[in-house]
C-alpha cells in the first residue's frame, strides 16, 4: 500500500511539474507573438504618413543643419518615437535581434545625428531624462551590431560624414517618393 501512495505522491509531483512546464512554454510563446505584434505595429507606425512626414523633415533640417541651429520639433517627435520603441525594448517586450532588424538601420543614424539634442531637450526640461529609454535601445543595439553584426568598434569608424550624407540623401529620397505614392493613392481613390 505504501509502494502505491508513493508512486501516486511522483505521478502528481510529475503533473504539476508536466502542467508548470506548459505554462513556461505557453507563457513564452504569447511574449513572443506579442512582442511580434508590437513590432510590426511599430513597423507601421514608422512607415505612416505622419511619421513619414515627420523623418523627412527632419532628414531636411539634419542635411542643410549648420552648428548653430537648434533642433526643430519634428526631431523630438521622431526622438519620442524611438523612446517609445526602448521602453517597450528595455522592459522585454521586444526581441533585441528583431528589434535591430526592423529599426537599428534608422535609428542608429538618427540618434547619433540627434543624441546631442536629446540631451538639449532634458536640460531644457530642468533635467528631466526624457530620452533614457531611446538611449539605453541605442546602447543595447549597438553591443548586439559589434556582437553579431561586425559593427565597427567606435561609433566614429561607422558613422562617418559620408555615410551620414548618405544616410539622410537616401531617407529624403524615399520618404519623399512613399509620401508621393501615398498621396497619388489618394488621389485616384
Amino acid at each position: 500500500m505504501e509502494n502505491l501512495s508513493l508512486i501516486a505522491d511522483f505521478a502528481t509531483a510529475f503533473g504539476v511539474f508536466v502542467a508548470m512546464a506548459t505554462l513556461y512554454v505557453q507563457t513564452r510563446q504569447n511574449s513572443r507573438a506579442l512582442g511580434a505584434t508590437l513590432l510590426r505595429d511599430f513597423e507601421r507606425q514608422f512607415e505612416s504618413e505622419e511619421m513619414l512626414r515627420v523623418r523627412l523633415e527632419t532628414a531636411k533640417f539634419l542635411i542643410n543643419r549648420k552648428t548653430e541651429d537648434a533642433a526643430v520639433s519634428y526631431c523630438a517627435d521622431l526622438l519620442d518615437f524611438f523612446d517609445v520603441l526602448g521602453a517597450y525594448h528595455n522592459r522585454n517586450s521586444l526581441d533585441t535581434e528583431m528589434t535591430w532588424v526592423l529599426f537599428y538601420y534608422w535609428f542608429g543614424n538618427y540618434w547619433y545625428l540627434l543624441k546631442n539634442d536629446a540631451s538639449q531637450y532634458e536640460q531644457l526640461a530642468g533635467g528631466v531624462s526624457f530620452y533614457q529609454d531611446a538611449e539605453r535601445l541605442y546602447k543595447t543595439l549597438t553591443r548586439f551590431s559589434k556582437k553579431k553584426r561586425r559593427l565597427p568598434d567606435t561609433e566614429e569608424q561607422y558613422f562617418t560624414a559620408e555615410r551620414l550624407n548618405n544616410f539622410l540623401q537616401e531617407e529624403i529620397a524615399q520618404c519623399s517618393g512613399r509620401l508621393r505614392v501615398l498621396e497619388n493613392s489618394v488621389v485616384e481613390n
